[in-house]
């Protein structure tokens, strides 16, 4: 665990290069390990971190942050008046907005975020990045390891799993096949059913790109996270060809007028 953070500091130590300072709102606040390190970072800033669910809210609270209030609300609220903020944040939950909405849903939070900006504002992502369509074969050591992954191919639900099963061995796109890595371990029917409803990959570097200019943003970067979380031979019985390793990205977009 203690790794896992550093990591997810290591992360937030590059992305804030292109913090504005002034009053910053990071939506997805969940409980407030981005609030921690932005009131540190930027602590003549204010800052308003933003969730729906109360009990995430309660916990950062209990941080005591002297810089940061939170509001209990979802990513659609019209809360906050237009051109106030200086600085979006999305850390970790686009992903989590396409898996419920799908693309319009990450685009509706774009054009939010666009809105409460001032203008030159800034807008800062880090999530998961969607590998380029490749076809992989993923090699199946034991028959109930093969039957789940059919499983999740049948019930996976932001979109389609396509594949062709020979003997033991599947052949699939390779964002497919680490969805299915992230998923396998799934404990009990409810849990299972949790994770169906979950991409952790869904956007492209060229999805990010698009959707941002939808939303009224330039482009100002989009960088790779090469050491986030890698899956080589991360299943016992399962293996990959090539071997996989999964992204990040951060992307930094601006509003225009500055």
């Amino acid at each position: 665990m203690r790794k896992q953070l550093q990591r997810k500091r290591k992360r937030l130590e590059n992305l804030v290069r292109y913090l504005r300072s002034g009053l910053i709102v990071e939506f997805g606040c969940g409980s407030g390990f981005v609030l921690g390190f932005l009131s540190e970072v930027a602590a003549d800033s204010h800052i308003i971190g933003v969730d729906r669910l109360p009990e995430r809210l309660a916990a950062v609270s209990e941080r005591g942050l002297h810089n940061v209030v939170t509001v209990c609300a979802d990513i659609e609220d019209s809360i906050f008046p237009d051109g106030v903020f200086d600085t979006a944040v999305f850390i970790n939950c686009l992903h989590e907005i396409f898996s419920e909405r799908g693309r319009e849903g990450v685009l509706g939070a774009l054009r939010i975020a666009s809105t409460v900006l001032r203008r030159g504002g800034v807008v800062l992502i880090q999530d998961y990045l969607k590998p380029e369509p490749q076809a992989i074969e993923v090699e199946f050591a034991n028959k109930s390891l093969l039957e789940r992954f059919m499983r999740f191919a049948k019930e996976f639900k932001p979109r389609q799993v396509n594949y062709e099963i020979e003997g033991s061995t599947a052949k699939l796109d390779v964002a497919d096949a680490v969805e299915f890595i992230t998923k396998h371990h799934a404990e009990g029917e409810e849990h299972w059913q949790e994770e169906m409803r979950e991409s952790h990959l869904f956007f492209t570097e060229e999805d990010f790109r698009q959707a941002l200019r939808e939303a009224g943003f330039n482009v100002v970067a989009i960088e790779r996270i090469k050491d986030a979380q890698a899956y080589r031979e991360a299943v016992e019985g399962l293996k990959l060809k090539p071997p996989v390793e999964v992204e990040w990205v951060q992307v930094i977009g601006k509003k225009p007028g500055d």
